[in-house]
């Protein structure tokens, strides 16, 4: 979708792939490792992480309840 302020991406799936569906947000890091360390340190629990060496990905849930995507990009 595209906004006047930027662009973000709108996803719909038509079954039930937990944990999919209950992340509020995703966020691009450039090193996926380190950001799952430090958010593993902070007491996070890993919910489920990609195996395509391709497109490394993982759904972290927070402290709280908070549910996260976190993908890595090209930095």
């Amino acid at each position: 979708v595209l906004t006047p302020v930027g662009s973000f991406s709108v996803f719909d799936f038509q079954t039930d792939a937990y944990p999919f569906g209950r992340e509020r947000t995703g966020y691009g890091v450039t090193d996926l490792q380190q950001t799952l360390d430090k958010a593993l340190a902070s007491h996070a629990k890993l919910l489920w992480r990609s195996t395509d060496t391709a497109a490394p990905a993982a759904m972290v849930e927070f402290p709280g309840g908070y549910i996260a995507e976190i993908h890595q990009v090209k930095g």
